[in-house]
């Protein structure tokens, strides 16, 4: 489902099959943030909250 919405949305899905750590991941968030708009922020913010509940 979500690779679906991301396809629909235009943005990337990352492979987390395999056991990232953390720093990893944090790296790869920040520079998607530095990439992308003020909007688009947004929008994976609401994403992200949507999918934590």
């Amino acid at each position: 489902m979500l690779i679906k919405l991301a396809d629909v949305l235009g943005i990337e899905i990352f492979d987390f099959s395999h056991e990232a750590i953390i720093k990893e991941l944090r790296e790869a968030m920040n520079r998607l943030l530095k990439e992308t708009d003020e909007e688009k922020i947004w929008l994976a913010v609401k994403i992200l909250r949507a999918v934590a509940r």
